[in-house]
This record gives C-alpha cells, structure tokens and sequence, in this order.
C-alpha cells in the first residue's frame, strides 16, 4: 500500500469521525450541551428546587417523581447529588436517587430532534433518560413513560429550549478545521483520480479499468472492509479454522 492510498484511508476515517460527531450534541455542563453552532441550556429553568414533578404508578405503587436541572435536588431521603428521585407516596415515604447531577450525559442531536439527557449513578444501578421534546407555547412539563427495563426510568420533558434552533451565523467566521479538511479531502481525491488516469492513459497507454490509479487495491477495499467488519464483530479475534485455511 503506497502513500496515496494510506492518506485517502486516513483522510476518510478523518471525515468519518467529523460527520458522526457534528451529529452529537456536545456536553457543556450538566443542563446544557453545544452542537455546532447552536447551544442547548436548561439552566434558565433552575429556579425553584424541585422544578419538576409528576406522579406515576409503578408495579401498584404510587411514586412522585422529581427532577432538577443543573444542581442536585435539595431532598432525595439521604442522597444529596440526585438530579432525579424516586419517593414512594406511602408510609415513611422512602425515596431512591435516580442519578446524580455530576453524571449527566447528552445523547443524540438537538437539531435532528433526537436529544436525550442521561443520568447514571444512581441508587443500586438506577438511571434515568430524559428525552427533550419541542414544545413551543406553555410552561415547560414533565412526564413519566415507563421503567424499562427494571432501573431504567424514561421521561419527557417539554419545553421551548427543545424547539430546532435557527442558524446565526457569526459575523466575521469562517469554515470551522473540520469543514476545511472534508473539502481538502475531496479535492485530493478528484485530483488524484484524474490525474492518476490521465497518467496511466497517456503514459503508459492504459485502456478500460486499467486507467483506474491503483485499480487493484480499490477493487479489494469493499472485501477488506468487509474482512475488518467481520474481525471487529468476533471481538478481534483472528478465524484459525481448518475451514477458513
């Protein structure tokens, strides 16, 4: 394998990478996360403490569910880093934490509506998975779906700062590195497809496929990919068959 072909794999994996992770909403802080140019914040609804409540049944019990964006709820029975909490609407009321307000984690992208605030951590393996729903005109609101599977505790919550933002672009900015380096990238591979065939038909007198640059490894990358899937799939773990030899 030459120096060309090692940079275009290089470059793909490269760009790749670039588009899978403009396609996630990036953390910033516990009730807020960046992507791209648009920026994703709760914190104007950390006000009062709980914000958010809801009453749900689970399993035949009744349970009132907080959450708090941003900072810890200031009650969860003895949990002082809960940003979510269980408490059962019965006699001495015990309350479980759902996970902590330090374990925040954003999932999938706000602009393709698909955004989803995680918290990990919490009482003997509880998580909870908020998603964020656009809801333009009311106050914002809570609601409990489900708990599935077992310690998992699904929500929504409504609101306006879930609604697709509009672009502003910045006055005086340009194309971000990532953005350069998908276009250097593609302007490599024209030149180098045409001049390479240009090269291989006028130089050496190449003719049908044979002017392709390199034909022969770009012929084998669909089976390599393939090779690579399947090796990464058996957990890297090279086939020693007599069926494979």
């Amino acid at each position: 394998m030459d120096f060309a072909q090692c940079l275009i794999i290089y470059l793909s994996i490269l760009c790749v990478s670039k588009i899978v992770t403009s396609q996630t909403c990036q953390k910033s802080s516990a009730c807020s996360c960046k992507e791209g140019e648009f920026t994703f914040d709760l914190s104007p609804l950390n006000t009062k403490n709980p914000r958010f409540s809801v009453n749900a049944t689970s399993a035949g019990t009744s349970y009132m569910y907080t959450f708090q964006p941003c900072t810890p709820l200031a009650e969860c029975g003895a949990a002082t880093t809960a940003a979510a909490c269980q408490t059962a609407q019965t006699a001495g009321s015990v309350s479980y934490n759902l996970g902590t307000s330090n374990s925040a984690n954003f999932n999938g992208s706000i602009i393709a509506n698909t955004l989803e605030l995680q918290f990990t951590e919490g009482l003997e393996g509880r998580r909870t998975f908020i998603k964020m729903v656009c809801k333009k005109d009311g106050d914002p609101e809570l609601k409990y779906e489900d708990e599935s599977p077992s310690k998992n505790y699904k929500f929504i919550l409504l609101s306006s700062y879930a609604c697709q933002p509009s672009p502003t672009p910045s006055p005086g900015r340009g194309l971000s590195p990532g953005s350069v380096l998908v276009i250097l990238f593609f302007v490599f591979l024209f030149v180098y497809f045409v001049a390479g065939m240009l090269f291989m038909k006028f130089g050496r007198g190449a003719v049908g496929t044979e002017v392709i640059p390199n034909y022969g490894f770009w012929s084998s990358l669909p089976g390599l990919i393939k090779e690579g899937v399947a090796f990464t799939c058996s957990g890297c773990k090279a086939d020693t068959s007599y069926a494979k030899i």
